[in-house]
């Protein structure tokens, strides 16, 4: 949105998304839908810029496979975001990556290359089953009816607040989250700072908790391996170029 100089804005308003066609045209995202579906609903508000849409209000959906009834260029902006964000070569080497055949994919490999991709964990399962055909209608429906159990045996500390996974294969350059959000980090990883804090251990390395506002790097001292985690508050309303930044700032 930067790049083409679109305006981005967190609102209150309880919606999926709004795009206006302005001299400088601007996307509204509602602060009451997940971040994950944040950045989808955004990749689909650019997509109704790209493909020279007009002005578009994008009300509350919960089914994602629902699109038999939708206009063609509710669907199209669809598809744009599904392929901006998760591009089928990204997404199959990452599997590859992790030594992972997508075919025999788990909830730990599917939320560890949606953390990856900054995507939800439901949005990439639609992504390899409607758009990839790399899995199953029915295997979806399993791996979705799977992850409220994997989140209670691995995340035991979770409580109910959003649980991302960052594994040593992890390439994003940054990870996006909010306070109070849940970083899964591999074994050996330090915080430069408070920004996060440490908030105890599972089976796939040490949990930090996202303590406040800010930008803090995530590294394995004596290693390579290293991340930027960009921290927003929770509900932050604004320009969202200015989520990360401090008070101060």
């Amino acid at each position: 949105c930067e790049k083409l100089d679109v305006l981005v804005r967190f609102v209150n308003v309880n919606m999926e998304g709004v795009y206006l066609r302005q001299e400088r045209p601007r996307i509204f995202l509602s602060i009451h839908r997940p971040l994950g579906r944040r950045h989808f609903n955004c990749a689909h508000e650019l997509g109704h810029h790209v493909f020279g849409h007009g002005a578009t209000l994008d009300e509350l959906r919960e089914d994602a496979e629902a699109y038999n009834n939708r206009h063609p260029d509710e669907f199209l902006a669809d598809v744009f975001a599904g392929h901006l964000l998760m591009p089928v070569l990204g997404i199959r080497q990452a599997f590859s990556r992790r030594g992972v055949k997508i075919e025999e994919t788990g909830p730990k490999d599917i939320l560890t290359v949606a953390t990856e991709f900054g995507v939800g964990y439901e949005a990439l399962l639609t992504q390899l089953a409607f758009a990839f055909d790399d899995i199953t209608a029915g295997r979806r429906e399993e791996l979705l009816r799977a992850r409220p159990g994997f989140r209670r045996t691995i995340f035991e500390k979770a409580s109910g607040a959003d649980v991302v996974l960052v594994d040593s294969q992890f390439t994003a350059p940054t990870l996006d989250v909010e306070v109070n959000h849940l970083i899964v980090t591999p074994g050996g990883t330090t915080a430069a700072d408070e920004t996060v804090l440490p908030a105890g251990e599972t089976p796939f390395g040490p949990l930090f908790r996202a303590a406040r506002r800010g930008i803090v790097e995530l590294s394995i001292p004596g290693t390579p391996w290293a991340m930027t985690v960009r921290v927003a508050p929770q509900r932050f309303t604004g320009l969202a170029r200015y989520r990360h930044l401090e008070e101060d700032e």
